[in-house]
Order: C-alpha cells, then structure tokens, then sequence
C-alpha cells in the first residue's frame, strides 16, 4: 500500500507510504492519492484531511529513478500526471494539512505547500534542488508564488539549500513549526478545528481562494520550460545517475 488511509472521528489522516524510496511521487503513488482523494470527498463524515509521510520524512520529490527510464516527452507527460493529482488536491473541498516531518524536497516541497495548512517539524528539510539539477520544476510553481512574493518565490526555488523552517514560516512558505517528531499531531489538531466549522462554508472559503484555471496554465507553463530543459547538458548529467541505461534523446 503506497497510501495509508486512517479515520479519526472526522478526519481522513492519508500517509504517503514509500519508505524505502522516501515516499517519492512515482506512478503508482500518485494514482492511489488520486483515489483515496476521490473517495474522502465523497464521504460526508470526513471534514479535513492531513497528509503526512511515512518513516521521517514527508517526501523527496519526484522519482527521479522512475524519470530516468523516459524520453524527455515521457518525463513532461509524467509530470503532468502528478501535477493534476495535485491540483485536485488544491481543489478539493475539504481542508487539506500537510505535516511535514524529515525530507520535504523538490515535488515532495511542493506538494506539501500545495496544501491549505502547512505544518513542519523544526528538524524538516524543505528545499527545491530542481533549478540546480538542470531544470525548472515541471509543476506546483503556483503553489509556491502564492504563499509568498515572487521574489521570495524565486529565491527559494533558486536555492539548492534546505531552509531554516522558522524562516520558511516568515516567509510564509510554512504555516506552523513544531517540535520535531509532532508535526502529524499538531496538524491533527489544527484538522479538528476546521472539522467543527460548517462544511459548506468550509468549502465556498476554500473554492473563492483557489484559481484552478490559472494553476493549470502555470504548470503547462513551466511543463514547457521542463521539456525544453531535459534535453541539456546538465539535466542530462542528473539523470544519468538515476538511470543504468541512460537518457533516450
């Protein structure tokens, strides 16, 4: 099980469940967070949901293993892929907590910012190393623009660096620190209150803030730029540690 559904009362607590490979965002993961997705919002017991990773971390980003068996079209249409699992995720209208323990790099950062809450230990390492690997972030750039300015928005997804977690949240990038090993707890009872609000208003809030159009634009967008990036040098040089037989060209 690559997702680890619990139910607590009124709260849907899904885990990614990968630690072998850091609870990357291959496929298959992205398929069942779809679903599980699909069927928490469906359910009219469940008010809010916390999304947490498994094993101390939250997530290192994309499978890059998973990547390197693809031409640079089939990374791009990879990317889509989880890119609108994501906006999904932003779109739903319950709300959405992320607790971020450990490891929280790449599409795993991004992820987790998609969220409408983010809660990280003061021990996470949150960082975008996409830029310094050879490429743009394929997607989740809204996600990250609109916690911040544009110019914190660059600066974070220039730097290769994990940053400080009491720097992230006053940047607002992060919501909420806490101690290190209770950041599913915390997170839990952020949930718990959201749960006790009315669920429709819950819902109109979230619906008013959230520009699905213009998310699905910018990761077009940057897909684009990604695309265009595969094929150099350095993003070629990345990708050849992933792989045992190489980039197709």
């Amino acid at each position: 099980m690559l997702i680890e559904k619990n139910i607590r009362d009124d709260i849907a607590l899904l885990t990614l469940n990968r630690p072998e490979r850091r609870n990357a965002l291959g496929t298959a993961m992205m398929t069942e967070l779809a679903g599980h997705l699909v069927n928490v919002t469906k359910d009219s017991t469940i008010r809010a949901i916390v999304l947490s990773g498994s094993d101390d971390a939250f997530s290192a980003g994309s499978d890059l293993k998973e990547l390197a068996e693809l031409d640079t079209a089939g990374m791009a249409e990879h990317e889509a892929g989880t890119a609108a699992v994501v906006r999904k995720l932003m779109t739903c209208p319950l709300p959405v907590i992320a607790a971020v323990e450990g490891y929280a790099l790449g599409g795993g950062c991004a992820l987790a910012m998609a969220c409408d809450i983010v809660v990280a230990s003061e021990s996470a390492r949150m960082a975008m190393p996409e830029v310094a690997n050879g490429w743009i972030p394929p997607w989740g750039l809204m996600a990250i623009r609109r916690r911040c300015t544009d110019i914190q928005a660059r600066q974070f997804i220039w730097g290769a660096e994990a940053c400080d977690v009491q720097e992230l949240v006053a940047k607002g990038l992060v919501d909420k620190a806490c101690a290190p090993g209770t950041a599913v707890d915390t997170a839990l009872s952020i949930a718990d209150k959201l749960a006790q609000l009315p669920p429709a208003s819950v819902a109109s809030t979230k619906r008013f803030f959230a520009d699905a159009a213009q998310a699905e634009s910018d990761d077009a967008r940057s897909s684009q730029m990604f695309k265009e990036n595969g094929i150099t040098e350095a993003a070629q040089v990345t990708f050849e540690k992933f792989s045992r037989k190489g980039i197709a060209k």
